[in-house]
């Protein structure tokens, strides 16, 4: 069983909730592709914490089920949650052995980043409430259900 790394974790776990947040905007010939990143994304996140905390490796293993037996359990996911669970597990000194690796990300810089990143999708809601002819950078139309998956944050 390999060393966890949570940093690692945690990135799986950004990687994936990026692709649940653009699935909805695949063609439905694209979203069984973009299914299976997730998955692996999800896979390896677990695989990163299972000697460490094979309790939220078995929580992430679970979710990552759950969605390949129903893809629309995608959009109620918290994956945010499970990464500030990994921030709080990684602020626990385990051993003077492991160290942050240098240039690694604190806890509070990773919180940091999810509380900007709802800020972000806060803005990106009230844009569209204001103007709903907002488009994507590729410009794909947002539609007001874009606007539920972007805000929610009970995702």
């Amino acid at each position: 069983m390999r060393e966890s790394c949570f940093d690692c974790a945690r990135k799986h776990l950004a990687q994936a909730l990026v692709v649940s947040h653009e699935l909805p905007h695949y063609a439905a010939d694209e979203k069984d592709d973009h299914l299976w990143v997730f998955v692996g994304h999800m896979a390896e996140a677990a695989d990163q914490v299972q000697k460490s905390a094979p309790n939220v490796a078995e929580q992430i293993r679970t979710l990552r089920l759950q969605v390949m037996d129903d893809l629309n359990k995608i959009y109620t996911l918290d994956l945010n949650g499970i990464i500030r669970e990994i921030s709080e597990i990684a602020s626990i000194p385990v051993s003077d052995e492991h160290e942050r690796p240098e240039g690694a990300l604190s806890s509070e810089e990773i919180d940091e980043l999810l509380r900007a990143t709802h800020d972000v999708d806060d803005f990106v809601v009230g844009s569209l409430e204001a103007d709903p002819t907002l488009t994507y950078g590729h410009g794909a139309p947002m539609r007001a259900a874009d606007s539920a998956l972007i805000g929610d944050d009970s995702q």
